[in-house]
């Protein structure tokens, strides 16, 4: 957590050093900076109130934006005026309270003293050996140590074995233990010898272990109670829609598998598009109304991606809009941290499995609790149920003192095996070869999780079930296995760029991330890419992030890719869909045609995309921000994946079916893929109905469900 907070503020004091020197003008061309950064300063109270109660003075200063619905009140006197806050105050945040939004859930799992400590170079380096799995790279250390002897049952974790970086974690038990008597700086330290070097410093030579010794050193940081806990925020989003949870104040789990952090950083992920594309989508339509009133001009279509929408095809009403695309948060990232809690919570007992065969149950210490506090015990007190405590967990602890690896002891080491530390050992090696430890990874849960769009559909629950039932072969730690569904990630499929025809001309296109030894590729590089001596790949698994940056578009974007002969071929006319739709929604939207197969004369194709771009320049279509990646599914990878989930239609006999997998002509499909790398909708196009009766009704109609899934199904939109 002290290095995350040092990154937070090195990218946060960044990003305001960028926003200064573009500081934004207001009607008076007076500067002011909408951002501030301020590191120290507690919240104290939130007001929350309508726009009505506000005076007209109470305005945003970026354009016509309605009045504030949030006032931030601080321990500086300050206070900040909002349309939307994003709390990622911590498990204990301030704002959920505020607006009573109360956590479902165990909110006391154990309780535990985190100990945040530095060792000395020389004690880094041989805990560094002893920890290593190769007698030569001594880097290569464990990340997971835990410790169970006579003095300490804990678990150390490695942040970084170079610099000797270390937190110590160990079980705590209030109120028969106390900070002050059982776990001040001189009784840390002695655990922390233990655990690290238990009676020995060299194992080699059996050295005894010396506390006065200089050489082998370290310093404790800190030392901090916390309480593990698994809890899932009742809802992320307050009523009115414009506070919204993210991180710890969300959720929080047991750390076993460290999904805390990463579910926190998936919520970021999922709420800055999100109010990235409605802001920026209220920002045009400010422009467009601007427009219509003072008949100023419309901006260069080369920094906006789309024409704001005309009066003949106006957008989704504001309010509707931004309470559906805010409440998809909701319904996405909720089940999501629902998951991982529950996951958690198994990570957490399988570290128990290890405890319990040193003859250590975690419920053993509750029970004693129980019975302390309970009649005719709790009529003594405290003091001496204290020490009764301490004296128990003692006796408790004591016979894994034949682990210790001491001639004294009568230990491993000794070459004399006490029947006690034969049979723990035995009990550890059991659960290790069968796998029942802490595994450290999930790529069912860190790459497979998806956003159900229809998760309230009992039919679909169903079905999603049976799949899910089918692939939990394997249990936590099953693998990852890319698939093409509404919900899940686009998977990495390579696919070799042929041209690239840009809207956006050369002006401000950054540039493609290749996957040629980490290159990138400009836009001007992808105009002739691809002779036979400079082929140039990319990955499919995040095109919409990559298309935003290559476009330098402000808003983020989602990508169509159409595959197959039949929609490859008619393209302008998909183009015309993508445009109608576009308008009509006010989102970016670009297109990415994939070829099953490299055309014969490269060349030849090049030239064809330049001939139809200065067509459709001259016919205006340029205007509409209509850009479109050529690429090749060189590899296959994308058609096999079609090929995996193609539904068997009706009329397709099994023979067909057969023909079909054999033969990449007669696989059509539309992927959209959303702003985040998930795939927004999916569908295959039957040619015979014809490329006519493609564009006017399926297109449009792929696009439409597209949003809805990825937006909100609620949105209506104007006529």
């Amino acid at each position: 957590q002290n290095k995350f907070v040092a990154l937070l503020m090195q990218e946060a004091r960044r990003h305001c050093h960028l926003d200064d020197q573009d500081e934004i003008h207001d009607a008076g061309n007076n500067k002011t900076n909408n951002h501030h950064l301020r590191y120290g300063e507690e919240v104290v109270r939130i007001s929350e109130h309508s726009s009505s109660s506000n005076n007209s003075n109470s305005y945003n200063n970026i354009g016509n934006h309605p009045s504030p619905l949030i006032t931030i009140h601080t321990s500086q006197g300050q206070s900040y005026h909002t349309r939307y806050l994003l709390a990622a105050d911590g498990v204990n945040s301030f704002t959920r309270k505020q607006f009573g939004i109360p956590m479902m859930g165990e909110d006391s799992m154990q309780n535990l003293i985190n100990v945040h400590f530095r060792t000395n170079g020389t004690l880094s380096e041989l805990l560094m050996r002893r920890s290593s799995s190769s007698p030569t790279n001594h880097h290569n250390q464990a990340m997971l140590h835990f410790v169970y002897n006579s003095h300490l049952v804990g678990a150390f974790v490695c942040h970084d074995g170079n610099k000797g970086e270390w937190v110590l974690q160990i079980p705590f038990f209030p109120p028969f233990q106390t900070m002050e008597n059982d776990f001040d700086a001189g009784k840390v330290r002695d655990m922390i010898w233990a655990g690290l070097v238990g009676d020995v410093l060299h194992p080699e030579t059996n050295t005894t272990r010396n506390m006065e010794d200089s050489n082998f050193n370290f310093e404790i940081l800190s030392i901090r109670p916390w309480t593990m806990s698994s809890l899932v925020a009742q809802r992320y989003l307050n009523e009115s829609k414009n506070m919204i949870l993210v991180g710890d104040a969300a959720h929080a789990f047991p750390p076993a598998g460290g999904f805390g952090m990463n579910t926190g950083l998936q919520d970021a992920h999922n709420i800055a598009w999100r109010l990235a594309l409605l802001l920026n989508r209220e920002k045009r339509n400010e422009v467009s109304h601007l427009t219509l009133e003072h008949g100023k001009d419309m901006p260069d279509p080369r920094n906006e991606t789309i024409e704001p929408s005309s009066s003949s095809s106006r957008s989704a009403p504001t309010t509707s809009f931004s309470n559906a695309i805010l409440s998809k948060y909701d319904q996405e990232r909720k089940p999501i941290a629902t998951q991982n809690a529950a996951l958690s919570v198994r990570n957490y007992q399988r570290t128990l499995r290890i405890a319990k065969a040193c003859y250590l149950d975690a419920q053993h210490p509750q029970l004693l609790i129980s019975m302390l506090n309970s009649l005719p015990m709790n009529m003594l007190p405290l003091e001496t149920r204290q020490d009764m405590f301490r004296k128990l967990v003692s006796v408790a602890m004591m016979p894994l003192g034949s682990l210790v690896s001491s001639p004294k002891s009568g230990g491993m080491q000794s070459g004399r095996h006490s029947f006690h530390a034969d049979h723990i050992e035995k009990n550890v090696m059991s659960i290790l070869k069968s796998g029942g430890s802490l595994p450290l990874v999930f790529p069912r849960y860190e790459l497979g999780f998806s956003y159900n769009p229809n998760r309230n559909v009992t039919t679909s629950e169903r079905s999603d079930a049976a799949a899910t039932n089918n692939d939990e072969i394997g249990g936590d730690t099953a693998g990852y296995f890319p698939r093409l569904k509404v919900g899940h990630r686009m998977p990495h499929v390579s696919v070799e760029v042929l041209a690239f025809s840009s809207a956006a001309g050369k002006d401000g296109v950054a540039v493609l991330e290749t996957l040629n030894h980490c290159q990138t590729a400009s836009n001007s590089d992808l105009e002739d890419a691809n002779t036979d001596d400079r082929p140039i790949h990319i990955s499919l698994s995040d095109i919409s992030s990559q298309l935003r940056r290559a476009h330098s578009c402000p808003s983020p974007v989602f990508t169509l890719i159409a595959f197959g002969p039949a929609l490859t071929s008619s393209l302008t006319l998909i183009g015309e869909a993508v445009d109608c739709v576009m308008k009509k929604w006010n989102v970016p939207l670009m297109l990415v045609s994939v070829l099953p197969a490299r055309p014969d004369d490269v060349y030849e194709h090049q030239n064809k995309v330049r001939s139809s771009t200065d067509d459709d320049s001259r016919n205006g279509r340029e205007s509409r921000g209509f850009n479109v990646l050529y690429t090749v599914d060189t590899e296959k990878a994308l058609l096999q994946l079609l090929h995996d989930v193609e539904p068997a239609l009706a009329h397709n006999t099994k023979e067909q079916m057969q023909q079909k997998q054999n033969d990449s002509k007669a696989v059509n499909a539309l992927i959209m893929v959303r702003p985040d790398g998930h795939i927004a909708n999916i569908s295959w196009i039957d040619e015979r109905e014809g490329v006519e009766k493609i564009v006017s009704k399926q297109i449009e109609r792929v696009m439409e469900q597209g949003f809805q899934n990825a937006l909100g199904g609620d949105i209506l939109l104007e006529d």
